[in-house]
């Protein structure tokens, strides 16, 4: 009934009460739908009206979305939504490495923090984020190792 909040709530509750209970595989898909719905919103746009979960925000109910779809797919492999929660840990990797992107290119530009943003970007491509996101990261690393040279670095042939 749209009290998602609520909804997750009992699903861990049920989860805790009875782990290998009859409805456990569905609890613990739904709770990861659950985490999903309380951040997705719809968007109305040219193309029709679209289901959009945001990646600007707090994305801690992305990752638990992320986490509980994981650990479905690891209990229930062969499950009736394996091949959507499958689905939608893509999706949410992509949505929590469009984060950390955008943390990183804030420390870049807004801070002027490189090492912050070498940081964060180097998280980038030691995770399980999408290749698209990586190659992203990477010019971030390039830019901020660029920014943390020395100004004469390059001018009389001095090399880092």
């Amino acid at each position: 009934m749209s009290n998602y909040l609520e909804a997750d709530s009992y699903f861990s509750a049920y989860m805790s009460a009875y782990p290998g209970g009859p409805h456990a595989e569905d609890a613990l898909y739904k709770r990861a739908m659950s985490n999903l719905k309380q951040i997705q919103y719809t968007s109305i746009g040219f193309t029709g009206i679209r289901k959009k979960i945001p990646y600007d925000r707090d994305i801690s109910l992305v990752r638990s979305a992320r986490l509980n779809f994981a650990q479905y797919l690891k209990e229930y492999p062969e499950g009736t939504h394996a091949g959507e929660a499958s689905e939608w840990i893509k999706k949410l990797w992509e949505r929590e490495g469009q984060h950390e992107l955008e943390i990183a290119s804030f420390y870049l530009k807004k801070k002027k923090k490189p090492e912050a943003a070498l940081s964060r970007a180097n998280r980038i491509l030691e995770g399980d984020y999408p290749e698209e996101i990586k190659r992203q990261a990477a010019s971030i690393v390039e830019a901020a190792r660029e920014k943390l040279l020395p100004e004469d670095t390059g001018k009389e042939g001095k090399t880092p």
